[in-house]
């Protein structure tokens, strides 16, 4: 009986990390993804906090980026606006997703300058290290998150 129940317990665990669809995933959209952009692997991205990709030196190099070129926000504009995407193991990097909450997680539109900003930002992006996992290069998901409070970018978090 126990087996039996054990059996169960790894087939379905075993089916969650090997179906093709996973929470966040992101597949090739022809409306709105470049055609030239492919993962190396698609079927195998890891999450960014498993193989850490890299923009230039980290951190410091990415803010710098992003507050380069700033848009004119409303005094109203406050959130979390999220941009996620893939590094390749070659280091380029493709098919953007936006999402944003207010300051209290709550999902709210993304304002379009915001997004239009984040996406010629993201692209513009250049010398990403690729992902390693076990000694391998990957492909990774990125996240970059700007926080704006009342029309005021407060910080880059990736």
């Amino acid at each position: 009986m126990v087996l039996i129940v054990l059996i169960a317990m790894l087939g379905s665990s075993c089916e969650y990390w090997f179906r093709k669809e996973r929470v966040g995933a992101i597949y090739y959209d022809p409306n709105t993804d470049r055609s030239d952009f492919q993962p190396c692997a698609a079927d195998q991205i890891t999450e960014y906090y498993r193989s850490l990709p890299q923009y230039k030196e980290g951190l410091r190099d990415l803010t710098s980026h992003f507050l380069r070129k700033t848009p004119m926000l409303s005094d109203t504009l406050s959130g979390y606006f999220t941009a996620r995407f893939i590094v390749n193991c070659e280091g380029a990097h493709g098919w953007y997703r936006f999402r944003a909450t207010d300051l209290q997680y709550q999902s709210i539109p993304f304002d379009p300058h915001v997004q239009t900003w984040m996406l010629e930002r993201c692209q513009s992006l250049d010398n990403w290290a690729p992902g390693q996992r076990e000694r391998k290069v990957v492909d990774s998901y990125v996240l970059i998150t700007v926080r704006i409070e009342n029309g005021t970018i407060k910080s880059i978090l990736p």
